[in-house]
């Protein structure tokens, strides 16, 4: 199921569902405004504290290492994947340290997650609770 939405601009926004459980089947979101976020958030870092070659962009038709497939074991949707596919991330730096979101939270980098998911379930499951416990 998909929407279309128009803001009041010339263009019109597709929402898209962003799960399949009945408790968050009714959110829609833009994957494109999603995207353009994100981005436009890791370009603010880097007048703060952001080195500008951490910025990983995606090539034109995503990560290719981010599939349904490397992500099966993630519990992620279709909608979910596409997403992480087309988002720009944050390299670790040349020396292997993290960079920091906020305290005690590291920007994560999906496309090395799904290479470690796609080789071995035990990272799946050491991902998921790194990434979604409370």
């Amino acid at each position: 199921m998909s929407q279309t939405s128009s803001n009041g601009d010339e263009r019109a926004v597709t929402l898209l569902p962003i799960s399949e459980t009945t408790d968050l089947c009714n959110i829609t979101y833009s994957r494109q405004k999603t995207i353009k976020t994100i981005t436009d958030y890791f370009q603010f870092l880097t007048k703060m504290y952001l080195d500008t070659d951490q910025i990983v962009t995606p090539p034109e038709n995503g990560w290719p290492d981010i599939t349904s497939q490397t992500m099966k074991n993630h519990g992620k949707t279709d909608e979910v994947v596409a997403l992480l596919r087309h988002l720009p991330y944050i390299r670790k730096s040349t020396d292997g340290t993290t960079t920091n979101a906020a305290g005690a939270c590291v920007f994560a980098d999906w496309t090395h997650h799904s290479q470690q998911i796609a080789s071995s379930p035990q990272a799946a499951s050491d991902a998921l609770l790194l990434t979604q416990s409370p």
